[in-house]
């Protein structure tokens, strides 16, 4: 492995290109509102004991793709720079999955509760309630 393997076809241009991208995605923090949070912001649509089980069902799903990923590095031998994109994402799915561990013993203890809308957006009289 050497570090030729990703730029040696690459013109003056295109290298100083990809030099400028690299900067800017390592130090830069991206203006970004992924998917999960959104749907975190609006968890009180539905019950706690709904809640916990789509959050235990994202748990199952997470470690799941950690074992994917932990069996995938298993038997490679290369140097650990090549390795970093994975274990980022290893981390972060770690740090994930512990925190939701933790969101789930707080609903389960009742530590962490509210009360569901009713399933319907109308009251009785067709005003909207949310």
């Amino acid at each position: 492995w050497s570090s030729d393997v990703c730029s040696s076809d690459l013109t003056p241009a295109g290298r100083q290109a990809a030099i400028d991208w690299l900067t800017a995605m390592i130090t830069e923090m991206p203006d970004e509102f992924p998917q999960f949070p959104a749907a975190l912001s609006v968890l009180t649509m539905v019950d706690p004991d709904t809640a916990a089980g789509l959050i235990s069902a994202r748990i199952a799903t997470i470690e799941s793709i950690l074992n994917g990923l932990r069996s995938e590095q298993a038997g490679l031998h290369v140097p650990r720079i090549y390795l970093l994109e994975d274990e980022y994402r290893t981390r972060s799915l770690e740090a994930e999955s512990a925190w939701l561990a933790e969101v789930l013993h707080d609903i389960h203890d009742g530590l962490l509760s509210w009360n569901a809308p009713d399933a319907s957006p109308h009251d009785p009289e067709g005003e909207q309630k949310w």
